[in-house]
């Protein structure tokens, strides 16, 4: 059986809704049992990719440079705006931005 993590870009683990509001948002529901949590798309207690749900936060940049940019580039509000710099080349197992063209607007 594959992992969940292994799917991520395919079917609804890979949505757009998913990522924005499912994504290390929930409790990993293995906690407890011996997997791979880097790759697991659940939250981890202690993890640094742990995210809110973006109803409870704005997506602000924190002048802390070391705050979550997983909940500032996975907010509704910022996911998907900018173009990647890499475009159709790139190759990152998750990547926050669009590669042809903004799909959302910023709101």
């Amino acid at each position: 059986m594959k992992e969940e993590s292994a799917v991520i870009g395919k079917g609804k683990i890979g949505s757009h809704d998913f990522m924005m509001f499912q994504y290390k948002i929930p409790l990993c529901p293995k906690q407890g049992h011996k997997h791979e949590w880097e790759q697991c798309v659940y939250a981890h207690r202690g993890e640094r990719a742990r995210r809110r749900h973006p109803s409870k936060y704005q997506a602000v940049q924190c002048p802390e440079a070391r705050a979550n940019l997983w909940e500032y580039w996975l907010h509704p509000d910022r996911y998907m705006t900018c173009l990647c710099e890499l475009g159709p080349a790139c190759n990152r197992p998750i990547c926050f931005f669009a590669h042809e063209q903004p799909l959302f607007s910023k709101g």
